[in-house]
């Protein structure tokens, strides 16, 4: 995959932590580290 890919990626998944995170009011780093756990 492109680095521009990826970025686009990362960039979309960051969007999504941050709207479930002010959803659910989970900490981002909590919601960021369990994705991380989940891709590994």
């Amino acid at each position: 995959m492109s680095a521009k890919g990826q970025l686009r990626r990362f960039e979309n998944r960051a969007q999504l932590l941050r709207h479930i995170s002010e959803e659910t009011g989970t900490d981002i780093d909590t919601l960021w580290d369990e994705y991380e756990a989940q891709v590994e």
